[in-house]
């Protein structure tokens, strides 16, 4: 059971960032106000300010911030437990939240392509909704999932599959020491 907590934990950070960043992806679908460069083109900046500018304002959004305050926490709450040889876990923390705001600013350079375009405007604003609706459900259904599959014992076996498998479950993979792929799992900080 002491094993169990930190899978437990670290899983339900990632689940829990993950659902937040599709949701704040999906809004910015919607509302279609997020910093144009082409606002920002006119005035007398160096286009590379211009993108990093842009970086740098994925990295002030709250699915992202609430991840790093929350991974930190929970990477200086296991020195508590392991003392300074916990501290390593900061850099993969710090990495990938540079790597999903990296992700961000792509995505939302590609939003704001889809947005300018009026027939893609419409498309999005029909199947956004239906999509998120979907989302609701299959978290609502992931209760009942997890329910029916932790009686037949074999929860901690699908949830090592699935942390080994989805990026966005990589850090869980490797901080809770129960990954199916043993020491190798170590392989996914890298990436």
């Amino acid at each position: 059971a002491k094993m169990m907590a930190p899978m437990g934990a670290w899983n339900a950070l990632c689940g829990f960032f993950v659902f937040f960043w599709l949701i704040s992806l999906a809004n910015e679908m919607i509302r279609g106000d997020a910093l144009s460069l082409q606002r920002l083109m006119h005035l007398p900046i160096p286009s590379e300010s211009v993108f990093a500018f842009n970086f740098l304002l994925t990295l002030i959004n709250l699915p992202i911030l609430f991840f790093v305050v929350s991974g930190l926490g929970l990477a200086l709450g296991s020195c508590v437990i392991e003392g300074f040889a916990g501290l390593w876990r900061i850099v993969p923390v710090l990495s990938m939240a540079f790597m999903v705001a990296a992700l961000t600013s792509h995505v939302q350079g590609k939003i704001i392509v889809w947005i300018s375009n009026p027939k893609t405007r419409k498309l999005l604003a029909t199947i956004v909704p239906i999509l998120l609706s979907f989302l609701g459900v299959a978290f609502a259904m992931s209760s009942f999932l997890i329910r029916r599959i932790g009686q037949g014992g074999s929860i901690l076996y699908w949830t090592q599959i699935r942390d080994s498998v989805c990026p966005f479950f990589w850090l869980a993979d490797v901080f809770s020491g129960m990954s199916l792929l043993g020491k190798w799992s170590l392989v996914w900080l890298p990436c």
